[in-house]
């Protein structure tokens, strides 16, 4: 039986506007409740749902809906309980009902030349739902930013998330369902990370994290435990514009990173296979791509890596027997290995791919910016890749790869005349991992994923300087 309703959403305004849907007071007695499915069609570039189990309690369905000014989005809602070969008489007399809520994201616009600018500026700013719109190289990028703002001193003692992830991670991997914000964590005074704690956004376990993570700290930024961005976004690229500099350059994080391996083919007859290529490892400030499954057999093709984008290292591919399993762009699905068990495994992506009983891990490598008076970093700065899955000797999928780590800070570098350039960058920077997922498997393995990028530096009147570059500046100004 099938129950089908309608509604619709208007936008009568002049701007674009987002909004989420979701049940709410809702009553499920089935017992059986696998059987109770839903679909959502739209259009106008609604929200869209493919088959799901019906919900059990309040909970959205469809987030970051973003709907046109002066744009009606029509709906159509397919509830059905299943008529299966099986007794689902327990079922019958029981109640089910729900309402479809609608709640309007509220965003306030503000604009500068570079995401810090607009932070350095705009200084009221509280906590809330912005679009910061910065004037790029030749472009207008608009970032739909979930900015937290954090009044004093903050010493953080217990794993800490930042964010919601309803409203700024994935919900799926149609489209419609992509990240869409950047969790920024302004803290007006010092903040201090205790060790053995993980600080970070939040994520999905399945669909990955937010597009980007900054920590804008007006005091020292003391950490003793780990910052955590191993969840890449799955979002479409775009250039991301830290900075402005005096001479009209930009700092920024490019759009598109490194690219994804090639799908391998097996070189020669029976179970010669072949190892997936690593995905591309990159400089400046992007991303790295993800690594193609491995392939088992004679003529049999396996799935490509994906590139990376600004908010995700590429996913990696899954393996390939007689069927092609390519990494999904944009941060997406790991390429999924054929359903021919010992032979298929996954590649690591927002989710894994599956492959038998080796499916890839979820997870890429995403974005961190920090900006700071001081960093001392005692303890870690995590953006790396995540694993394929590993079919020991048999094919393995392609790893994901590593994410960029991108630290502005202000403090005296305290140097004197007989100061090692290099140790000294090492000894601000400390510890960062920005390494794609690694090759797995004992033969026919999967690609590596490429490894991501870290930059550090200082902005001295108006001009970035890359912290080796700023450590020479004072070793000059000694003599």
């Amino acid at each position: 039986q099938k129950i089908i309703k309608t509604f619709s959403v208007t936008n009568t305004g002049n701007t674009t506007q987002t909004y989420h849907l979701e049940f709410i007071d809702v009553i499920n007695e089935l017992s059986r409740k696998s059987d109770l499915v839903y679909t959502l069609t739209s259009t106008n570039g609604g929200a869209t749902k493919s088959e799901t189990e019906f919900v059990t309690d309040s909970e959205s369905f469809a987030t970051n809906v973003e709907i046109p000014a002066n744009t009606t989005q029509e709906y159509t809602m397919v509830i059905e309980y299943k008529n299966l070969a099986e007794d689902q008489s327990d079922d019958m007399d029981s109640h089910i009902s729900a309402k479809i809520q609608i709640n309007q994201v509220i965003r306030v616009s503000t604009s500068g030349t570079s995401i810090i600018d607009i932070l350095n500026k705009k200084r009221g700013l509280g906590s809330g739902y912005y679009e910061f719109v910065v004037e790029g190289d030749n472009e207008t990028v608009t970032y739909p930013v979930h900015l937290i703002v954090l009044e004093g001193d903050q010493v953080i003692t217990e794993d800490t998330r930042y964010g919601d992830v309803t409203t700024d991670c994935a919900s799926g991997t149609d489209t419609s369902e992509m990240a869409k914000n950047m969790v920024i964590v302004k803290v007006n005074g010092d903040y201090t990370v205790n060790s053995n704690v993980t600080v970070g956004p939040v994520y999905h376990e399945l669909y990955g994290g937010p597009k980007g993570f900054m920590l804008y700290v007006t005091g020292k930024l003391t950490n003793n435990g780990i910052i955590d961005q191993t969840h890449g976004a799955y979002a479409y690229g775009e250039n991301v514009y830290l900075w402005k500099n005096e001479d009209g350059s930009f700092e920024f994080i490019p759009a598109v990173g490194g690219g994804g391996g090639a799908a391998v083919e097996s070189i020669s007859g029976g179970q010669n296979g072949t190892n997936g290529e690593n995905g591309v490892t990159v400089s400046k400030r992007a991303l790295g791509g993800g690594g193609s499954g491995a392939v088992f057999s004679y003529d049999y093709l396996s799935g490509a890596g994906a590139s990376a984008t600004s908010y995700s290292g590429g996913t990696g591919g899954g393996t390939g027997v007689k069927i092609t399993s390519i990494a999904s762009p944009n941060g997406g699905k790991g390429g999924s290995g054929p359903d021919y068990g010992m032979y298929s495994a996954g590649g690591a992506g927002n989710p894994g791919g599956i492959g038998g009983v080796r499916p890839g891990q979820s997870g890429t490598g995403g974005l961190i910016i920090i900006y700071t008076s001081e960093l001392i970093n005692n303890g870690s700065i995590d953006v790396t890749g995540n694993l394929g899955g590993n079919n020991d000797s048999n094919s393995s999928g392609g790893s994901s790869g590593g994410g960029s780590i991108n630290i502005i800070i202000k403090q005296d570098t305290n140097v004197t005349a007989s100061t090692v350039i290099n140790d000294k960058y090492d000894e601000i920077l400390g510890d960062v991992y920005v390494d794609g997922g690694t090759s797995v498997g004992t033969s026919h393995k999967g690609g590596a994923g490429g490894a991501g990028t870290v930059n550090i530096g200082e902005i001295r009147n108006g001009q970035y300087y890359d912290l080796k570059q700023i450590i020479q500046q004072d070793i000059d100004a000694l003599n």
